[in-house]
């Protein structure tokens, strides 16, 4: 019966296929390979994926199947408790369902778009809605918190002073700066012209700039230049962190438009740093007074050695306190020489600075200059008059406007009781006590209306 129903359906090789006669009838499985399971990769693409796969299943693990007469691609029996009937319209009603599910997410994703089309982001003409979320977050606008924050006077007369102090402001250091200077002497060099005359060292004098700090065009760079000129296609050595930012002074990188101008930068650049930094290729120890100056209060010489390292020599004068990390007669590897240099010429700046008279940090400078604003520009006001100036300028004009109506109305009503002759004792409209102010504005703001009958002003503390 098998043979002849292959003849009449004329299947395939039979290699493709399987052929199984069951109770229920005769099925006819694909046969897969057991290493390839049907996916959508190797499957065309109007295959049923799903059917295949139950298929694929009941072929290698008939084990799974619910019942031993079918296959997981057969249709179960309806059970005899639901009649044909109730069949029908359990079908009709999953067709309805997927019919409404599929109208309702076609309209639903139109109205989303005409609903996004339809949206105007308000724009803000207020500049300083950022800076006043800001500060609200802080808690600076409570009252508890009145005495911590102040309006400043921002009238024409007062305008053009405060914003020259704010731009002093804007130039004061926010970092720490040091300058240092960097010196390269060759071998055989013993006199202050031939050494700044280098514009170039050696290839292990150069490795170890490019680890110091990071070359920069002073055209182009913003941070701190220690006094040199922002000329064009000119170089240094510079290094910051979020504390300390460092200028190095090279030698061999300092230019000028003549020999003479060249080693006139030098000498005026070099000659007034502190703190200096020689590397010496001589085979004599380094003299100071080589390159003598009122300054070089600190010497950090380095003497490349035959095997590889590196001696460092420390060279200050007496006022000068100890510093580190590196010590006098130190040996240091290549790897590490930069940073410890870099590291130990900043203790010695501050070490140096700390022996000034009247030295003040930059942190000082800038308290000083900010309590200086303060002082000077602070604007008294009531807590109503700062939420309103903070907030809008048309509450503030609000709050004038209604002081000036209220008092006019008051003073007419004095003189319609008291007669013409108590007039003179009356006050003028424009004059106005704090706690009349203060009592008025209060209005505006109903939380900050005391409880009791009596109304007090509300000053700041």
């Amino acid at each position: 019966m098998i043979d002849q129903l292959r003849k009449e359906l004329s299947l395939p090789n039979k290699s493709t296929y399987q052929v199984e006669e069951t109770t229920r009838g005769i099925t006819v499985l694909e046969k897969f390979d057991s290493d390839q399971p049907p996916t959508y990769q190797n499957q065309p693409p109007n295959i049923d994926i799903l059917d295949k796969l139950l298929q694929y299943i009941t072929s290698h693990s008939p084990e799974l199947a619910f019942y031993s007469d079918r296959t997981l691609t057969d249709v179960s029996p309806t059970p005899q408790a639901i009649s044909s009937h109730d069949e029908k319209a359990i079908i009709q009603m999953i067709n309805e369902q997927e019919t409404a599910e599929k109208n309702y997410d076609s309209s639903s994703f139109g109205k989303t778009e005409q609903f996004t089309e339809q949206i105007i982001q308000p724009s803000r003409y207020d500049r300083f809605a950022l800076c006043r979320s800001h500060i609200t977050q802080l808690g600076l606008m409570m009252f508890e918190n009145r005495q911590n924050i102040d309006l400043l006077n921002t009238s024409k007369t007062n305008c053009d002073q405060l914003l020259r102090e704010l731009k002093n402001l804007d130039t004061l250091n926010c970092r720490e700066t040091h300058k240092i200077a960097v010196i390269y002497i060759g071998y055989g060099q013993e006199d202050k012209t031939s050494i700044f005359n280098n514009t170039h060292g050696s290839t292990n004098y150069e490795e170890f700039l490019t680890h110091l700090g990071w070359q920069v065009e002073l055209s182009k760079h913003t941070g701190f230049r220690g006094g040199l000129h922002p000329l064009a296609n000119t170089y240094s050595i510079y290094y910051a962190n979020a504390l300390v930012e460092i200028m190095f002074h090279v030698a061999t990188m300092i230019d000028g438009s003549t020999d003479e101008d060249r080693l006139r930068k030098k000498t005026r650049h070099i000659g007034n740093d502190e703190v200096q930094i020689i590397w010496t290729e001589h085979y004599h120890e380094y003299d100071r007074s080589i390159i003598a100056s009122a300054f070089g209060d600190v010497l950090i010489v380095i003497h490349p050695l035959p095997n590889g390292l590196y001696r460092i020599k420390i060279d200050k004068t007496s006022q000068t306190t100890n510093f580190g990390p590196l010590f006098d007669g130190a040996i240091v590897d290549k790897l590490i020489l930069p940073e410890l240099v870099r590291a130990t010429a900043v203790n010695a700046s501050r070490a140096r600075r700390t022996t000034l008279n009247n030295h003040c940090e930059f942190y000082e400078e800038r308290y000083r200059i900010i309590n200086s604003i303060i002082r000077t520009h602070k604007k008294e006001t009531t807590y109503e008059e700062f939420l309103a100036k903070s907030f809008t300028s048309l509450a503030t004009k609000t709050l004038v406007n209604q002081n000036d109506e209220i008092t006019k109305s008051s003073n007419v009503q004095n003189e319609r009781r008291d007669g013409p002759s108590n007039v003179i004792n009356n006050p003028p409209s424009n004059m106005h006590t704090s706690s009349q102010k203060s009592r008025q504005t209060t209005r505006n703001f109903p939380f900050l209306t005391p409880n009791n009958n009596t109304q007090t002003p509300i000053t700041r503390r």
